[in-house]
């Protein structure tokens, strides 16, 4: 994988962190909370559709390149304004390390 051109980092992202808060019932409930903004590419790779469980579900892949972040984890997720994306892995785009390329799920409400 090759680093992104020049000007293709243009979407701004927000990196969300995982929080576990325990519940009532002595679980545990998980929410996200924004970390940094950052700028980078969204190259959707893949769409599915399938009927499932009486409805049909849609599945939209993505790689997403960023600038590298410290301390990045595969839990984090990435979001726009107005879309959700899971990250399922992530990789180096270059050495030394200046650029990330995510494979992640967008997720719909």
């Amino acid at each position: 994988m090759k680093r992104p051109a020049n000007g293709a980092l243009r979407t701004r992202l927000t990196l969300l962190q995982p929080v576990d808060s325990s519940d009532d019932n002595g679980g545990f409930t998980q929410s996200f909370v924004p970390l940094a903004t950052l700028w980078g590419e969204i190259v959707p790779t893949h769409a599915r559709d399938r009927f499932r469980a009486g409805r049909m579900e849609v599945s939209i892949t993505h790689h997403i390149t960023l600038r590298a972040f410290a301390n990045f984890t595969g839990e984090m997720r990435l979001a726009t304004a107005t879309r959700s994306f899971v990250i399922h892995g992530y990789e180096d785009v270059d050495t030394p390390a200046r650029f990330v390329l995510c494979h992640c799920e967008e997720i719909r409400p």
